[in-house]
């Protein structure tokens, strides 16, 4: 049952952490957008992405991630 929970706790982990990783490229399409058009809407959206990753990645507490590394 432990492993079961330690199990499903690492999915969630990693699947947050391959979604900042979805964040960061698709934030880094935008830069290149907002390099070329110097458009004000782009640099809102790669505010929020990156606001939206900053918020997933303090869902997880320091001491799980110790923890699941030991």
């Amino acid at each position: 049952m432990i492993a079961l929970l330690k199990g499903i706790i690492k999915f969630i982990i990693y699947g947050l952490l391959l979604f900042n990783l979805f964040l960061a490229s698709v934030a880094n399409v935008f830069t290149d957008h907002i390099q070329e058009s110097n458009s004000r809407f782009g640099l809102a959206l790669l505010l929020l992405i990156l606001f939206i990753s900053r918020k997933y990645i303090l869902m997880i507490p320091k001491s799980l991630i110790k923890g699941l590394i030991k």
